[in-house]
């Protein structure tokens, strides 16, 4: 797997901050490989692996949470007021 330095260096740059981080690319150039890089950052920093929610849409488990609204609620279940990496 390529390190894409660049990339997770913007990611843990803007970590803390309150807005969303959007990956856009076309398929196969590297979002995915990214965002397991920024988890194993997270990981390395003591981050609880129950603090990262990691969310796969071409999974049939997580196709209900394409639905904003449904997305938001599990959102906050999962959340339960501590901060949260979600990707």
């Amino acid at each position: 797997m390529k390190t894409r330095d660049k990339y997770l260096t913007k990611l843990i740059q803007y970590k803390d901050n309150e807005f969303v981080k959007v990956i856009t690319g076309v398929r196969r150039s590297g979002k995915s490989s990214i965002l397991q890089l920024f988890k194993e950052y997270l990981l390395e920093q003591n981050t609880s692996e129950e603090n990262i929610i990691e969310i796969n849409y071409e999974k049939f488990i997580f196709e209900e949470l394409k639905d904003g609204k449904n997305l938001h609620k599990y959102k906050w279940i999962k959340l339960k007021m501590i901060l949260k990496y979600i990707y």
